[in-house]
């Protein structure tokens, strides 16, 4: 996510929400800037955000960034960090009609629980649809997994995550979210992929766990 120019990002999230890890940490990981809002969070603060003319990389959810498909006047953003929804071509191509094709848009997949961010795939013109979720970060594995390594292309289940971000369990409760495949500690995140491409496709959920 390193920028050109110098990142600043706006920080607009409760330090509960999962969001915030990157707001801050990314940031200072880059000698960049972390700018603040006085305000409670409320949408029109978002659109006070996407209008700030310093702020260059910023990272949402697609509603969130719906804001900028109805904005013609956005300016000076070098990276959107999308996550937390499914994010469609469509969506895609009204902030790239908007933005410009130098704004670079990624989708970023990834649970609190892997302390977020754990796959990203960067928008292009070659997606249809839908966007993929890609391919994992740094120091970290992802399995497909229904009973057994799923690898051949178009089939679903389960997405596991392993690395370094990945949590230790839940306090207080039996942390059946974990399963060991090869003596390596798998998290079961309860969303369902297909491989296609050698990227992950995201489908939905099958638990009950919000």
């Amino acid at each position: 996510y390193k920028t050109i120019k110098k990142m600043i990002m706006p920080l607009y999230t409760s330090l509960s929400v999962d969001l915030t890890i990157t707001s801050t940490f990314l940031p200072i990981l880059c000698g960049g800037t972390i700018k603040t809002y006085k305000e409670i969070f409320n949408p029109s603060i978002f659109k006070k955000i996407i209008n700030d003319p310093e702020i260059n990389v910023i990272k949402g959810t697609p509603t969130h960034f719906s804001f900028i498909t109805n904005n013609k006047n956005v300016n000076n953003k070098e990276i959107l960090i999308i996550g937390g929804e499914q994010l469609t071509v469509n969506m895609c191509e009204k902030l790239t009609d908007v933005l410009g094709e130098s704004c670079k848009i990624v989708n970023e997949y990834g649970p609190t629980e892997t302390t977020v961010g754990c796959t990203y795939y960067t928008y292009n013109k070659n997606c249809k649809n839908v966007v993929p979720i890609g391919k994992p970060i740094f120091n970290t594995k992802v399995l497909v997994y229904d009973n057994k390594i799923i690898r051949e292309e178009n089939k679903i289940g389960e997405l596991l995550v392993s690395g370094d971000s990945v949590f230790n369990g839940y306090l207080g409760i039996d942390n059946n979210c974990f399963i060991e495949i090869d003596n390596e500690k798998y998290y079961k995140t309860g969303d369902t992929v297909y491989i296609k491409d050698n990227n992950l496709y995201y489908v939905e959920r099958i638990d009950s766990q919000v």
